[in-house]
């Protein structure tokens, strides 16, 4: 799934943290842990599939609830998570930011060097 859909939360936008990363000395039930969120409520019918499945923060999907999603919640979601835990998301961000530049470094390798012959 974190694959499919990356690692930050489809609602807020703004990185998770799974099972075993990082700061695992945090309990399952933490804000910031990834959980599965349903794109169509189950309450509206929807259906417990892949394609109706998204991460998202624990926290912004109790929030969320079967509402639709805006803008005023996206920054909703993403002001209480970073007032709730400030470091434990100061520290996800450098984390995240750290994973993006290795990842763009490993898929754009340095141009090689023509005059070195």
């Amino acid at each position: 799934m974190r694959h499919e859909h990356g690692e930050l939360c489809w609602i807020c936008e703004l990185p998770m943290l799974f099972r075993g990363r990082f700061l695992s000395h945090l309990p399952l039930s933490h804000d910031v842990r990834a959980s599965l969120d349903h794109v169509v409520p189950r309450f509206k019918k929807g259906q417990t599939v892949s394609e109706n499945l998204k991460l998202a923060h624990r926290y912004c999907n109790l929030i969320r609830g079967v509402q639709e999603i805006d803008d005023a919640m996206r920054q909703r979601c993403k002001s209480r998570i970073v007032y709730r835990n400030p470091e434990v998301m100061a520290e996800l961000i450098i984390k995240h930011r750290q994973i993006q530049r290795n990842s763009k470094w490993a898929s754009n390798p340095a141009p090689s060097n023509s005059y070195a012959k």
